[in-house]
């Protein structure tokens, strides 16, 4: 007899301490399942209008520069069917793409940017998210949910609107255990930027402990910190001298490039190790 009512008192007690988080929740999820034409049309613009829906599919983030007209955007037209955040791996091509659009001149329209130094990655393996762009560096991040990986991508980008084409340098690679589920981006400088993890299990990998957390509303993500090393100067050819024999000090241990800011999660050493992106 106590061995029935003791998991049934267990019971009890856990949804008596998840009511209070379910509760105030449950609206939420009747929005997330309910009938699009069930939804409240709610305006509150005397004139809209769509404009380049032929163009412009599946867009996740958006920069504004308002000092030059100009907005960036994330598009992925093929998000419905390779979503690393949903689960649907169907078919990664083809890939999306970063467009320019100088909205303060009327005869602009969006334009993707190529992708230079990129690589195959730019028309093989390319399905932005989050973006970000750091003006004093005219640094362009991009979080590339590639089916080789995640990665966060910088590249040099400075806006064009004259002749010739909008373009994007590739600069470097990101790939880092810490960027698990990386999401959205905010540079504080050309080298240092906030990265935030949106789940902790990652559906490919763990697709039924990700559905969960995403209706469990469970609270796995994080915010981590990036710091990228500088540059290596070029060592100069010198000629052996008198102390030629002396041991040359032991190189700085490199520091580490992720820190964890903010978490409700375990530390990322007791993941199993994602894949790594190829070498382009």
């Amino acid at each position: 007899m106590l061995g029935k009512i003791l998991p049934a008192v267990a019971l009890g007690g856990g949804i008596a301490l998840l009511w209070p988080e379910l509760a105030w929740r449950a609206g939420t999820l009747q929005l997330v399942t309910a009938d699009v034409s069930s939804l409240q049309n709610v305006s509150v613009f005397k004139e809209q209008d769509v404009k380049y829906k032929d163009i412009l599919k599946n867009c996740e983030d958006v920069i504004i520069l308002e000092e030059q007209g100009v907005a960036i955007l994330s598009c992925d037209p093929q998000r419905d069917a390779w979503n690393t955040v949903m689960g649907t791996f169907i078919d990664p091509a083809p890939p999306g793409a970063i467009f320019q659009w100088f909205y303060s001149d009327p005869d602009s329209f969006p334009q993707p940017l190529v992708l230079e130094d990129f690589g195959d990655r730019a028309v093989v393996d390319f399905h932005p998210l989050g973006i970000e762009y750091h003006a004093e560096s005219s640094t362009l991040f991009v979080v590339n949910h590639a089916s080789s990986g995640p990665t966060v991508e910088l590249f040099n980008y400075v806006p064009w609107n004259g002749f010739g084409r909008a373009a994007a340098t590739h600069r470097q690679t990101v790939a880092h255990p810490a960027l698990w589920t990386p999401n959205s981006v905010h540079a504080l400088n050309g080298t240092s930027f906030l990265v935030t993890n949106d789940h902790f299990f990652r559906v490919r990998e763990r697709f039924v402990a990700q559905k969960i957390e995403t209706y469990g509303f469970l609270p796995g993500g994080n915010v981590v910190h990036v710091v990228l090393p500088p540059a290596a100067d070029p060592v100069e050819p010198t000629s052996l001298g008198d102390d030629a024999d002396e041991a040359a000090p032991p190189p700085a241990a490199p520091a580490p490039i992720v820190t964890t800011v903010a978490s409700s999660i375990p530390s990322t050493a007791s993941r199993p190790t994602p894949p790594t992106a190829p070498s382009p």
